[in-house]
């Protein structure tokens, strides 16, 4: 069965697995450094379209990164995307290199399953559209968004997903 690879610093690969985020998980993120500004507890339960997911190595519940998006009419739209704190760019000590590459690679590849031509559109921060721009291939829309389309779709599913 396919499965997503997460890439270590020191350049192996580990078995990942997306599930999708429980309330006691997401209420703990914001104890565990993860970004204050994020309340992943809210896109749990029946009152929103959107569901939030985990990425997770296979064999260990340390949550890697999350994503939480939603399906439209021709598109699946994600409303919140965050690596682990240990995971950033930023970080020192960064450990994968690639979660936001398969959190957004998973949305596209639910695209695919949705029928959606592996349509994605998301609203970064504003720091950070050059950034999805160069590393994925996004494209601007209008007002604020960016998408991947199905070339930028299927590029990201190939370079991790075997």
């Amino acid at each position: 069965m396919p499965q997503w690879k997460l890439k270590h610093k020191s350049g192996e690969l580990y078995p990942a697995k997306i599930e999708v985020m429980k309330l006691n998980e997401a209420k703990a993120l914001k104890n565990q450094g993860w970004e204050q500004a994020f309340d992943w507890s809210l896109y749990i339960g029946p009152q929103y379209t959107a569901t939030p997911y985990k990425l997770l190595i296979v064999g260990n519940n340390i949550i890697q990164g999350a994503v939480a998006y939603q399906i439209k009419d021709d598109h699946l739209f994600i409303d919140l995307l965050e690596s682990a704190p240990f995971n950033r760019y930023n970080h020192p000590q960064r450990e994968f290199l690639n979660v936001a590459d398969i959190l957004l690679g998973e949305v596209c590849l639910q695209s695919f399953f949705h029928n959606k031509d592996g349509f994605v559109s998301f609203i970064p921060k504003s720091k950070l559209y050059s950034y999805y721009a160069k590393r994925f291939n996004a494209k601007l829309g209008g007002r604020g968004i960016m998408y991947l389309d199905s070339v930028a779709a299927l590029h990201l599913i190939k370079l991790y997903y075997e």
